[in-house]
């Protein structure tokens, strides 16, 4: 149960104090949580968004963000709804304490609200136009819209068990099931996470895969949107970076995962620590092939040394290294001789720190000037 203290869902006007129809916080609710809609939106200008203390002092209503605030209540009132959860407004972003704890309950907020309301507001509906047309028009629209280029609109997909789409002009477009083939096409998320989002199922390189073409405000936060689909809790350090953020998640997956077997696939990596050396940032894109990393595993031995070929990025390398304990992967991504160069002179300077890697690259690293010609090497190519 999601627990709210400050972070209120609003009120939208069922009773006597409330009949001209304002908006209005509701006490602190800590059991007991009244059924509520919740609404997914992108931000606009930062001074044109309502905030949480003029929604305690009752004004703002000029703002341009407002009006997705009403039509969120008025949606909810159909929907025979008396309460609405609101980002942009339901949290005191002035206390540290809360906006932490907001953003770490964030998914948890999303999954249990009964209704879920995607307000774009680039998206509007076409007049009078032959059907056919209209439908084209429509899918060409919703596929360009801002709200899949945002970062924190992922887990809002996906956490929520009922996601209504709506137009600018508050007319619906559809739901998270009659277009899931659209939505899937345009985010590249499996129809099967859409219909029912479970993290046992997805490793954490696919959700992060899944975050590629979006963006945040602040480079952190792409991490700290991830928090809520991997069911773990961080605290907020803004200023660490992306790429620390993110290094910070991986970590605390892997305890979890250490705990409850949350990842299916990242979870090899917990078992065991094999020698894995990596001379470059992760990329997002990083994603593990099981079938293929079955197939390599049937056609390597200890006593044969092999040139794995094939498509950059998909993750052989990493899925056999975390499988096979006595064997080691040397990552090596250069395109030329120069680059290969560069990777040769990397790994002399780990030799020199590591007596176990030194004798392993004595025996089987080939001199860059003469790779691949006259080395020795069987070459497998895998394809996914």
């Amino acid at each position: 149960m999601i627990e709210i203290s400050s972070s209120h869902p609003l009120n939208l006007g069922f009773d006597n104090m409330f009949t001209d129809g304002d908006l209005s916080l509701t006490k602190d609710l800590f059991k007991d949580i009244p059924p509520y809609a919740i609404l997914s939106h992108t931000w606009g200008d930062d001074d044109q968004e309502i905030t949480y203390k003029e929604v305690m002092d009752g004004s703002g209503k000029s703002k341009a963000g407002y009006r997705k605030i009403q039509f969120c209540g008025e949606q909810a009132r159909r929907d025979s709804l008396e309460y609405i959860w609101v980002d942009t407004c339901c949290i005191n972003k002035g206390d540290p304490v809360e906006l932490q704890k907001s953003i770490n309950s964030m998914f948890l907020w999303y999954k249990n609200a009964v209704k879920c309301y995607v307000y774009l507001a680039d998206v509007s509906m076409p007049g009078d136009e032959d059907a056919s047309e209209c439908k084209i028009a429509i899918e060409s629209k919703f596929r360009t819209a801002k709200w899949f280029t945002r970062g924190w609109t992922l887990q809002e997909l996906l956490a929520p068990s009922s996601v209504d789409f709506f137009s600018t002009d508050y007319r619906w477009i559809g739901d998270k099931f009659s277009l899931e083939r659209l939505i899937h096409e345009r985010t590249g998320i499996p129809v099967e996470a859409l219909r029912r989002y479970d993290p046992k199922k997805f490793s954490l390189d696919e959700r992060v895969a899944w975050t590629a073409k979006r963006e945040t405000k602040h480079e952190e936060d792409m991490a700290y949107s991830l928090l809520g689909m991997c069911n773990i809790f961080l605290p907020l350090i803004y200023g660490e970076g992306r790429e620390n953020a993110f290094r910070r998640l991986r970590e605390e997956v892997g305890r979890s995962v250490e705990g409850n077997g949350v990842d299916k696939l990242d979870d090899l990596a917990a078992k065991k620590e094999p020698k894995f050396t990596v001379p470059f940032v992760r990329d997002p894109k990083f994603i593990g092939r099981v079938d293929v990393i079955q197939e390599m595993t049937k056609q390597l031995d200890t006593r044969r040394r092999i040139a794995i070929c094939g498509i950059g990025g998909i993750g052989i390398g990493q899925r056999l290294s975390d499988q096979e304990e006595e064997i080691t992967i040397d990552v090596l991504p250069p395109k030329d001789a120069e680059q290969l160069m560069t990777v040769e002179s990397y790994i002399k300077e780990l030799e020199a720190s590591d007596s176990d890697l030194q004798d392993y690259m004595d025996e089987s690293l080939p001199d860059p000037r003469r790779y691949p010609d006259t080395v020795d090497t069987e070459v497998v190519e895998f394809t996914a």
